[in-house]
C-alpha cells in the first residue's frame, strides 16, 4: 500500500529477498549498508592451552582421524545409531580409521550403544557433553568430520577440518566451501524421509581423496 513509500530505501530489503536464508539475508544487509564482509567464511582460532587439551582426547593409534557428530538438534535430522554404526563398520574396513564421537548429553546413549556394539575397542573414543570450544578444537585434529546437519559439523568447518553433512530431513541452506553435503532424500506425506546410506558417505570419502 501507500505506506510503502514510507518503508522502502536502499540500505533495507526488498520483497525479492524475502525468498534469501536468514545467512545470505543478514550479508545482504550488511552489504546495502556498505559494510564491507572481506572473508564471510566463519574462521575459529584456538589457544595453545585449548589444543594441547584437546589432544589428549585423541586415540593413541596413528591412523585417520574421523569425527563423528552423531547430536541433532530434531529428531527429523537425526540420522539414527543403526546408520552410524554401519557408517563406523565401513569406514573402519575401508579406510582403518580411528573414530571421535561427539555429541551432548542427550547423545551419551548413543555413543555407548556404538561403543558396545564393537566391544569398546581402543580406536573409538566419547567426546560427549563437552564445551563447544574443546569439542571444536578436537575436530581440528581430525581429518574429517562426518555427521548430521547440526551445529558441530559447521564448527569443524571453521576449525578447518573438511566435514560431510548428512541432511535427513532438511536441506542445505548456506554453502561452505569444508562442507560437502551428502543429501538423497524424497518427500512423503509432507515431510522429508533421508535414503542416505553409508555407502554413500563413503564414496563421497574417497571422490575427495580420503583413502588408506
Amino acid at each position: 500500500g501507500w505506506q510503502d513509500a514510507f518503508l522502502t530505501s536502499a540500505h533495507t530489503l526488498s520483497k525479492n529477498d524475502k525468498r534469501l536464508t536468514t545467512i545470505e539475508k543478514s550479508k545482504r544487509l550488511l552489504r546495502l549498508n556498505g559494510i564491507a564482509i572481506d572473508d564471510d567464511k566463519p574462521t575459529l582460532y584456538f589457544s595453545e592451552a585449548i589444543l594441547k587439551s584437546a589432544a589428549l582426547h585423541l586415540p593413541k593409534e596413528k591412523h585417520l582421524n574421523i569425527a563423528l557428530a552423531i547430536g541433532s538438534s530434531e529428531p527429523r535430522k537425526q540420522w539414527g545409531t543403526e546408520n552410524f554404526i554401519r557408517l563406523v563398520e565401513v569406514l573402519t574396513n575401508t579406510l582403518k580409521a580411528n573414530i571421535i564421537l561427539v555429541g551432548g548429553d542427550e547423545d551419551a546413549e548413543m555413543a555407548v550403544n556404538i561403543c558396545e556394539h564393537f566391544e569398546n575397542p581402543r580406536w573409538i573414543k566419547q567426546l560427549i557433553n563437552h564445551p563447544i570450544l574443546e569439542a571444536a578444537a578436537v575436530t581440528k585434529f581430525c581429518q574429517v568430520c562426518i555427521g548430521n546437519d547440526t551445529g558441530i559439523l559447521n564448527v569443524a568447518a571453521a576449525a578447518g577440518t573438511q566435514a560431510f553433512g548428512i541432511f535427513c530431513g532438511s536441506r542445505p541452506l548456506n554453502p561452505d566451501p569444508l562442507i560437502t553435503p551428502i543429501e538423497a532424500s524424497e518427500t512423503k506425506r509432507g515431510s522429508l524421509q533421508s535414503t542416505v546410506t553409508p555407502e554413500m558417505v563413503i564414496e563421497e570419502l574417497i571422490a575427495a581423496g580420503f583413502t588408506k
